[in-house]
């Protein structure tokens, strides 16, 4: 998978943050570039971006690398209970891995103790070959410990709907390296990207049942843009062509982007 973001989740996270770029147009979107020295900086800064507040930008990020987390070890799950040992374990992650290092000064940020023990014990459990029940039970058990850190009871729902809409575009720029002309050409990508949108579905389920109305509507419209992009993950590990592109992906992200934007 390649990073979605570069570095520590503090003021550089804030600043090149892609939450409301475009997909394939890229038209009107702030993207992170970098300058000769490597620096990375804004592109453009569109309406769109200045409707987030920093801090909650910064949650937005924070809840989106922790929703990849969650897709990488959700994918890796479904191919060890078929049998696919060798590739659950390339989407397994340990505390050392750059995905939660790079989750570490927003963690202390939070005080909160982080989920490593959880982490390495499901990822013990599937280098170890232990039974599918076993490893079903860390993945329970280091869910369980994410929840307590994401904390979502406490997040307004335009946060969550903007990490989810940062969750389905890591799973395009995915999709777009696993894919190309209706061929799998990188297995472990095609499987990121389900995994990240899987994420996003069951993030978007736990979402309190006491809306407003007009929440309410702007999840389920939500949904409606996941439920479109289920088409583009036939099997966990497709023998034949496939019919989409990431295109597919990016249009649906923009869309959750600009639904989560219109709530206050």
């Amino acid at each position: 998978m390649q990073k979605h973001v570069k570095g520590s989740l503090g003021l550089l996270v804030v600043l090149t943050a892609i939450t409301t770029h475009a997909g394939a147009t890229g038209a009107g979107t702030a993207v992170p570039v970098a300058d000769a020295a490597g620096a990375v900086q804004l592109a453009a800064v569109s309406p769109e971006d200045q409707a987030v507040d920093p801090a909650d930008q910064d949650t937005v990020t924070f809840l989106g690398q922790l929703g990849l987390i969650r897709g990488h070890l959700w994918v890796g799950l479904q191919l060890y209970s078929k049998g696919h040992h060798e590739m659950a374990r390339t989407h397994m992650k340990h505390p050392e891995d750059e995905l939660y290092a790079d989750l570490l000064p927003a963690l202390e940020a939070r005080n909160s103790a982080g989920f490593a023990a959880e982490l390495t014990a499901l990822s013990s459990a599937v280098e170890s070959d232990q039974p599918v029940a076993a490893v079903e039970q860390a993945h329970n058990a280091l869910s369980q410990a994410m929840d307590r850190v994401e904390g979502l009871a406490d997040v307004s729902l335009k946060t969550v709907l903007l990490s989810i809409e940062y969750m389905t575009r890591t799973a395009a720029e995915e999709y777009a390296l696993g894919v190309s002309e209706g061929h799998v050409v990188n297995h472990h990508e095609y499987q990121d990207s389900l995994g990240f949108t899987e994420a996003a579905r069951q993030r978007l389920d736990k979402l309190a049942a006491n809306l407003s109305q007009t929440e309410a509507e702007a999840a389920d419209r939500v949904r409606q843009q996941l439920q479109r992009i289920d088409a583009l993950w036939p099997e966990l590990v497709p023998a034949g062509r496939l019919h989409g592109d990431a295109s597919l992906l990016y249009a649906a992200a923009d869309d959750i982007g600009a639904i989560a934007l219109s709530l206050p």
